[in-house]
């Protein structure tokens, strides 16, 4: 990213000066009202002073009339290692010194309701007349686009804008199809119908990330005098639909083509020589769209591909938006608001599970948490087991745990929940679960069995989303060959061969040994099953697997292995 953090006061609801650090991808999260609006603003009026005004000055500081009550201060701090021409790298460090950073005032002369803009660098002010050309330079290679999905009309003008501009660049000056604005103008009938198809086509790939059986129609102007402009956009969701201009379209497919138009123009190099470093100002980009759109769109927005040609930052109320961050979670960072205050900013893959729980109370949506453990770049197991000793013994056979959930019960309401998107995620996920009673909580889920073998079976209840169930009464001890040689010697410690309770019992039996008084068996299979469940035997038979280093038999961890490779 070239802006690197922003330092805003007497601006907006900001009274005092509050900053905020940036990455390649950001969100600033809250509720209405909490300062993320002004945030982007503060950004976009740095760079276009022409969208500052007295109504920008905070009201509380300038009803005080304290000092500098008449003046709004934006600081922003450059990363100037994202400059490309390393001449202009080393004349920009040496005019903005180490701190590498420019702070721009807008004072509000009431007097004469006029605005005075001065920029302070390095102690020593400036005009707009009066600044170096490096910085001048500087500050026009970041192209700022104010992206607002209720103001579609205004953000089709600047695509238009961009395509033309992607037409005269490719083609005024390297298409075969003319060398020239004169031959342009002499076969324009020709052309016109070539670049309709070229633009359209070029977008419609794009867009097929989201509808795959999308067509877009662009439609440059039939007049000559018109060729510099782009007159319509047409969108259609299937080809079998009519062609609607993209201002009549429902506002979310609007700014989805809109966003792909966009990302388009700006990622194209062709179009851009020499400096050009392209920021989004996201405003609430999830409005009027359904929640798969968001997590295409969320996708998209954190992709690397992205992100490397983008800066982009979001404000946002959307649990499924931001939890999309996770496909690129240590370049996206957080910044959560409340009353015009940062309440933590950190990168999404720094917040604890207690922080996210918390951000999920204040979007009102307790499945935040499961959102972003789930919508990931890599395919992730859960377990039902909360087990040191559970998680360890997979991990160490070369079976990853992404999160052992707490029961039966959690693995029920996770699926519920991630069944709902699990179309949309990039790579699937999978629950490993005991066959035991806690069988019947899942039974519904266990429809479209893939596979089975030695008992262990895959299911696919959902695309994406697999449930590989452990043999009949079967848990994790199960899965080691000398599972039943130690329960039966431990079975020894407290039954006699009457399958009887025997009198005098060691301590670390005690609980289990408590726990058949009174029942009778008719055989010690019937001990084994009731026995095996206590935490007495639980404990024995990990202490002698430590004890003898004994691990899962190989043939279970190679069909676990093989279930979570399947696609």
């Amino acid at each position: 990213m070239l802006i690197k953090k922003i330092g805003i006061e007497n601006f907006g609801c900001y009274r005092k000066e509050t900053k905020f650090a940036f990455n390649d991808g950001s969100f600033l999260i809250g509720a209405n009202n909490s300062g993320k609006s002004f945030v982007l603003k503060a950004i976009e009026v740095f760079f276009d002073s022409d969208k500052f005004n007295s109504d920008l000055i905070n009201k509380s500081e300038y009803t005080n009339k304290g000092k500098n009550y008449n003046k709004s201060r934006i600081e922003i701090e450059f990363n100037l290692g994202k400059i490309k021409s390393d001449a202009l790298k080393k004349r920009l460090r040496d005019l903005l010194g180490k701190n590498e950073k420019i702070v721009k005032t807008f004072t509000f002369r009431e007097v004469s309701k006029t605005i005075l803009i001065e920029y302070t660098i390095q102690s020593k002010k400036y005009t707009d007349e009066n600044l170096h050309e490096d910085i001048k330079k500087l500050l026009g290679s970041i192209s700022i686009s104010y992206i607002h999905p209720q103001e579609g009309r205004e953000i089709l003008l600047n695509a238009q804008a961009k395509l033309k501009e992607r037409l005269l660049a490719n083609w005024g000056r390297h298409s075969s199809i003319s060398e020239s604005i004169d031959q342009l103008k002499n076969s324009w009938l020709e052309l016109r119908e070539r670049a309709n198809s070229y633009l359209s086509s070029s977008l419609t790939a794009n867009l097929k990330n989201i509808w795959p059986t999308c067509e877009i129609k662009i439609n440059l102007p039939q007049n000559i005098e018109e060729v510099l402009a782009i007159s319509d956009i047409e969108f259609r969701g299937d080809p079998t639909l009519p062609e609607i201009n993209i201002t009549s379209q429902g506002t979310g497919a609007q700014t989805t083509i809109l966003f792909q138009t966009h990302f388009l123009l700006d990622s194209d190099r062709s179009l851009h020589r020499g400096e050009y470093h392209p920021v989004w100002l996201l405003e609430e980009p999830e409005s009027f769209l359904h929640a798969d759109i968001t997590i295409k769109l969320g996708k998209l927005l954190n992709s690397s591909e992205w992100l490397k040609n983008i800066q982009i930052i979001t404000t946002t109320h959307s649990p499924l938006l931001i939890a999309t961050s996770n496909i690129n979670s240590s370049n996206i960072r957080w910044s959560l608001l409340e009353k015009a205050e940062i309440v933590k900013t950190e990168t999404s893959d720094r917040w604890s599970e207690s922080d996210i729980k918390e951000m999920g109370k204040m979007l009102g949506d307790s499945n935040f948490l499961t959102y972003f453990e789930t919508i990931n770049k890599d395919s992730a197991l859960f377990i039902e087991d909360t087990r040191k000793e559970t998680i360890e013994m997979y991990s160490s056979v070369g079976i990853e745990i992404k999160k052992a959930l707490n029961g039966i019960g959690e693995v029920k309401k996770y699926i519920e929940v991630i069944e709902s998107y699990s179309d949309h995620l990039n790579s699937p996920i999978f629950f490993l679960v005991d066959c035991d009673e806690g069988k019947s909580q899942i039974e519904i889920f266990l429809k479209n069995q893939k596979s089975e073998r030695k008992g262990v079976k895959l299911y696919e209840y959902r695309k994406n989303l697999f449930i590989i169930l452990l043999p009949p009464t079967f848990a994790i001890e199960n899965l080691f060959e000398e599972y039943d040689s130690i329960v039966k010697r431990g079975i020894a410690h407290i039954v006699d061969s009457n399958l009887k309770p025997v009198q005098v019992v060691a301590s670390n039996f005690s609980r289990a040994h408590g726990h058949m008084r009174g029942k009778k068996y008719t055989n010690e299979q019937e001990v084994i099953l009731d026995l095996r469940k206590q935490q007495d035997f639980k404990d024995y038979f990990w202490a002698e697997v430590k004890k003898n280093a004994l691990t899962i038999s190989n043939d279970y961890v190679e069909i676990i292995k093989e279930y979570l490779s399947y696609r």
